[in-house]
């Protein structure tokens, strides 16, 4: 399998935030000037147990907000949803029903590019990744900074090198993979004091190709870590002391990103949409292929699928790699037909 160079991947990448044009204050989700027409027909993801309406229209913004290009979305035990561009303002808080209910703006306003909510002795957090200043921050979900990683005195393998996606384990511990930059993949402790890393770029077991998101496997006894290793075309799986465990690739292409919830994992696929996998990790089955890359304006599910979140009622939200973000609400539902 070909291994993409840093160098090159971070070329690229410049280039597609110059071409897309990171100032889009002028840019919302439906409801702005570039609003998202609704489809002409209704959506429907999966099929039986598994299936997946579009809630059009969801999630519209004032003029005044936008997402940028969208990259991370999460959602708290109340349902709220948070959401993070690249040239938006800053980290957006929809409720349930789509409707704003706060910005959080400051060091936020400049590139987000994941969010994940944590629970720490009974109070919820927000741990949000920003690889252009190589930080990961625990923050309240009112947007106050409660801890860094990052910005440390210690030895330079304790420092990040473009992290792109963070995971907080029931214990407390932080583990961050470092997808734009050093392919590593780091634990530090509650207190955000360093413990060890594994990582580099390659395509064997253990190593990486843009280790692009990671999450914890909620169902295991023990703690487990999915990394969705992008290039290679996998989600690699490791325990707690980050020793590699196995990895998952059938039907899988482009994984930027997985979430787990109620025994089902889904994998966001930038090429693929969206595939379910069960208990086992065994393949159930695959939601629309993703099209046309880089246009809001499309009216298929998913166009570069970038990140994903699920709620209490199993409602499936995602975003795209999109200018405006494309954040959509797929209400889960059972078909009896």
């Amino acid at each position: 399998m070909p291994i993409l160079k840093q160098t090159e991947y971070a070329v690229s990448r410049r280039t597609f935030l110059a071409q897309s044009g990171l100032a889009l204050t002028g840019i919302a989700l439906a409801g702005s000037a570039h609003a998202v027409q609704a489809a002409p027909a209704t959506i429907t993801l999966g099929s039986g147990l598994h299936s997946y309406h579009l809630l059009e229209n969801w999630g519209m913004l004032p003029p005044s907000v936008s997402i940028g290009i969208g990259t991370g979305i999460a959602v708290d035990s109340h349902d709220n949803v948070y959401i993070t561009g690249f040239g938006g303002s800053g980290i957006i808080v929809l409720n349930r029903e789509g409707y704003l209910v706060r910005n959080i703006t400051g060091a936020f306003t400049e590139a987000a590019h994941a969010v994940c909510v944590s629970r720490d002795n009974g109070d919820e957090f927000l741990c949000v990744t920003q690889p252009d200043r190589n930080l990961v921050t625990k923050t309240t979900l009112d947007g106050r900074a409660v801890m860094q990683i990052g910005k440390s005195s210690g030895a330079i393998y304790e420092q990040l090198n473009q992290p792109t996606a963070a995971a907080v384990s029931p214990n407390g511990d932080v583990f961050i993979c470092e997808g734009y930059g050093g392919q590593r993949l780091l634990r530090y402790d509650r207190h955000g004091r360093y413990i060890h890393h594994i990582g580099t770029l390659g395509d064997r077991n253990g190593c990486f190709n843009i280790c692009h998101g990671i999450t914890i496997n909620s169902r295991s006894k023990d703690t487990e870590l999915y990394i969705s290793d992008r290039e290679n075309s996998r989600i690699e799986v490791f325990t707690a002391d980050l020793i590699y465990k196995r990895s998952i690739d059938q039907g899988i292409n482009l994984p930027a990103a997985c979430v787990i919830k109620h025994d089902l994992l889904f994998v966001v696929d930038q090429r693929n949409g969206i595939n379910i996998f069960d208990s086992n990790d065994q393949f159930v089955m695959h939601m629309e292929n993703s099209v046309k890359p880089m246009d809001h304006n499309i009216t298929n599910a998913f166009s570069m699928p970038h990140d994903a979140a699920i709620d209490s009622k199993g409602d499936l939200y995602t975003i795209d790699w999109v200018e405006g973000g494309r954040v959509r609400k797929f209400m889960h539902y059972r078909a009896t037909s």
